[in-house]
């Protein structure tokens, strides 16, 4: 089996998204429970289905997608599901940390960033820029096998600057997807 990777899609996770995903359970907004997901912006999605290979679902309708976590490839495979939203977005299925929902890969014994209860979006935006940036991202090996992990910061060594996919997934970019071609 070869670890080499095939495909990768990446987001950068916005701060409002973040503070979603942190929220303690009666940290709600006054006009419901608000969202507990990550949303993939319009111009992202087509990069996303081409990632998990559909078609943009009807109303209603959810993609599944078996993944591993990067840190821990030998551990169980859990799913990441998508759902459509209004205006062509879509949206992950609830990642929210406080309520056991989240991906085992994106929780913080695995270095991913937190916020303290009742943070607000600015706080949010701090701590993301404290680290540089916070990019999730699916990688598919040639194994076919997909694995689910985040960056912070620009690349740790030199190699990993220099892999053809590293614009996607340090620094300020949006994130997007990218192919071997093989």
């Amino acid at each position: 089996m070869s670890n080499k990777i095939r495909e990768l899609w990446s987001l950068r996770l916005n701060p409002s998204d973040f503070r979603n995903i942190e929220r303690v359970e009666g940290d709600n907004p006054k006009s419901g429970n608000g969202q507990l997901y990550i949303q993939i912006p319009k111009g992202l999605v087509t990069d996303l289905l081409t990632f998990i290979r559909k078609d943009y679902p009807e109303n209603g309708m959810v993609h599944s997608l078996e993944v591993y976590d990067i840190k821990s490839p030998e551990s169980e495979p859990e799913v990441l599901e998508f759902r459509s939203k209004s205006m062509g977005r879509m949206r992950t299925s609830k990642q929210n940390r406080h309520r056991n929902t989240r991906l085992s890969a994106w929780l913080p014994k695995r270095g991913f960033p937190t916020l303290e209860p009742f943070a607000s979006i600015e706080d949010a935006q701090r701590v993301l820029e404290e680290y540089g940036c916070v990019h999730l991202f699916l990688a598919r090996l040639e194994s076919s096998k997909v694995f689910v992990g985040f960056t912070k910061g620009q690349p740790p060594t030199k190699s990993d600057a220099s892999q053809p996919f590293s614009d996607l997934l340090w620094g300020e970019s949006k994130g997007g997807y990218w192919s071997s071609g093989s």
